[in-house]
């Protein structure tokens, strides 16, 4: 029994890895979509969006049939947990590159040539910083400081509406790039929810490391 659990274990943690490698790169090519105003680049990140969505439902299944059906001992146990919640928190973070690279589809076709906003640029290296932290901690790469995770994402929300006082200024004085503002507004937004659910991810890593649940 052990064995077997041990031999599922190890093709779930190889099908983990596959998996955040694909985030990664779904985080770099979405942040180059934005940068190059890439129409192509994007409909290809909004159309794949299936492809990640079906490994992390392997994922899913792989780990509830571990729980389940192999009878982990409590560390065990705890961290197929803790599997289960981050899986769901990377998934939304693979939905949201999805969606924005929708509203650069969407700009592409109103033919918007405004250029990134001041913060945005920002908001998105924390943020991929902190998912690239995250996937480290949880693989045990080095050591995980969940603390510095939270202040970044502290430091994303602040960014965030700093950006959104900037639109809305904006928009005072150009009121016909109003729909423009919109469309990066949602596009923040998301980032700031990416951020979010790494620090989620961060959390759920606490809770398998210490069986402390910070939420």
């Amino acid at each position: 029994m052990l064995e077997k659990f041990q031999e599922e274990y190890k093709n779930l943690e190889s099908d983990l890895n596959e998996l955040a490698g694909t985030l990664e790169s779904r985080l770099q090519a979405t942040r180059l979509a934005l940068v190059n105003n890439d129409a192509v680049l994007a409909d290809k990140i909004y159309h794949g969006d299936s492809v990640i969505n079906e490994a992390i439902k392997r994922c899913m299944e792989e780990d509830m049939n571990l729980s389940m059906l192999q009878e982990p001992v409590a560390r065990d146990w705890r961290n197929l947990m803790a599997t289960l919640k981050i899986l769901s928190d990377l998934e939304r973070i693979a939905d949201h590159c999805a969606d924005i690279s929708y509203y650069i589809l969407v700009m592409d076709k109103e033919g918007s040539k405004m250029p990134l906003p001041s913060h945005l640029l920002e908001m998105y290296d924390i943020m991929t910083s902190m998912v690239k932290e995250v996937l480290n901690g949880y693989f045990r790469q080095e050591p995980f400081d969940q603390k510095a995770v939270k202040d970044k994402d502290d430091i994303v929300d602040a960014l965030f509406h700093k950006q959104l006082k900037e639109f809305a200024e904006e928009i005072r004085k150009a009121p016909d790039r109003a729909l423009d503002y919109l469309f990066f507004t949602m596009i923040v937004k998301y980032i700031e929810r990416m951020a979010d659910h790494s620090d989620n991810v961060a959390e759920w890593i606490g809770y398998r490391d210490t069986n402390k649940i910070t939420l």
